[in-house]
């Protein structure tokens, strides 16, 4: 089994600054509703353990969500965690 978020919110925002948004999710397609994501339990336990194999003060840890969206459901299934350092405000990625 997964987790599913469900959102209950129905309002009818169009910027991704608001939870449920999704801006430019496909090209070509205008900004829609997302209201249920589903994600696998390896997502879950590999973002913990990224989070707790992170460096020694370390503010942050960076990754990618991989998945597929099918309407007003998205699904997370995989991820993995992106190598960065931090510089005070800046952050190099690689």
């Amino acid at each position: 089994p997964a987790l599913l978020l469900n959102s209950t919110n129905g309002s009818s925002a169009s910027s991704s600054a608001q939870p449920g948004v999704i801006d430019g999710a496909v090209p070509g397609e205008s900004s829609s509703q997302v209201s249920n994501v589903l994600v696998h339990p390896l997502v879950l336990l590999s973002v913990l353990d990224h989070h707790t194999r992170r460096q020694e003060g370390a503010g942050r840890v960076i990754g990618t969500l991989l998945g597929k969206r099918d309407g007003d459901l998205v699904e997370i299934t995989n991820c993995f965690a992106v190598p960065h350092a931090e510089r005070g405000d800046e952050v190099a990625i690689g």
